[in-house]
């Protein structure tokens, strides 16, 4: 059963601020694949204020922003955007430094692209619904939010697995095939769940808070006048925590307060950008979604609207409109496109 994300893009016009007075441009979130099309700053703070959107409100939402330096062989770096009120419970403080139930991350396939992914079960195998294997339901989400793949697999424990999205085998050897994922990118969601192997789908999401991820992203095939012109970014994981508090928690997560996936929704996310050269590019890379625990366990539609600002390094600041959406991934300005779009002099 395929599940589809509507994304709803409202987009208004960027009211730009600085040295006291204001001056109205036609520019807005995702115009050009761009964040702010007319913001000069080559260095700064890209600052996201979110609120409640769409017509199905998320219960996870979280940024990612990566950044490139020089062209030749180059360096970059990835990360999640630094969050204010990012969970309800206040369980998941440092999703990048933690273990958890629910691994989350952007994944990609376009322009050369590649992305693999390891996982890591650090549990014993006496947890609750784990004393015959571990059993995880991965799901591939594409840019406009529809589902493209999805399949079971089992870890024993201390079990690590790395999932190559160009030639994507599971963990017990089983060819899974790729053909679809080829220039696309989006959403990738892994949960741990009692039986991932029943024909009724009737499997339900566990709390197993012993799963570490990370994501490689590499572009090694790009070249430029015939030299290589590479680069590659790493990051961890989102690893969401489970709330599984006994005794109403039996290590099933149905949803309720005392067995759910943590909420996730922060206020706002921010995170710096810089260069060390004109020619660079940056990835700010929007992920959100709802929980449907079913039976069976689903990430659904979730959306979020995001208000766009970006301070220089003496804290002027541009604002650059709205935008509501479940996935997306832009540049910051135009001397900051995103890396799909770069091109090398």
């Amino acid at each position: 059963m395929k599940h589809t994300f509507r994304v709803l893009l409202l987009v208004s016009l960027c009211i730009l601020t600085i040295s006291g007075f204001s001056t109205k441009v036609h520019a807005q979130v995702g115009l050009n694949n761009l964040v702010c099309p007319h913001v000069p700053y080559s260095e700064g703070m890209l600052n996201l204020e979110i609120t409640p959107g769409g017509i199905v409100p998320a219960t996870f939402s979280a940024g990612m922003i990566g950044v490139f330096n020089d062209v030749g062989n180059a360096g970059g770096g990835l990360d999640w955007m630094t969050t204010q009120g990012a969970s309800a419970s206040g369980a998941t403080l440092a999703p990048t430094n933690e273990l958890g139930t629910q691994l989350i991350t952007w994944w990609t396939q376009m322009d050369n692209r590649t992305t693999k992914i390891q996982v890591t079960n650090h549990g014993d195998g006496t947890g609750p619904h784990t004393t015959e294997g571990l059993e995880v339901h991965i799901r591939l989400y594409s840019s406009d939010c529809n589902e493209i793949r999805d399949f079971c697999d089992i870890y024993t424990p201390s079990d690590t697995h790395i999932y190559d999205l160009s030639n994507l085998v599971t963990n017990t050897g089983i060819d899974i095939g790729e053909v679809n994922l080829a220039d696309k990118e989006g959403l990738l969601i892994i949960t741990p769940v009692d039986d991932c192997h029943t024909a009724s789908r009737e499997e339900q999401a566990i709390d197993h808070n012993f799963l570490s991820g990370n994501v490689y992203i590499s572009d090694t095939i790009r070249t430029v006048s015939g030299t290589p012109h590479g680069y590659a970014y790493g990051a961890n994981m989102y690893a969401r925590r489970a709330i599984c508090n006994a005794p109403s928690c039996t290590g099933i997560l149905d949803g309720s307060e005392n067995a759910r996936l943590d909420t996730v929704l922060p206020d706002s996310m921010y995170g710096l950008f810089n260069t060390n050269t004109s020619a660079s590019g940056s990835d700010v890379v929007l992920l959100s979604f709802m929980d449907d625990y079913g039976p069976p366990y689903f990430p659904l539609p979730g959306f979020r609207s995001y208000s766009a600002l970006i301070f220089d390094n003496n804290e002027i600041v541009q604002t650059c409109g709205d935008v509501t959406a479940c996935f997306l991934r832009l540049g910051i300005n135009s001397s900051f496109p995103a890396r799909q779009d770069f091109t090398a002099p």
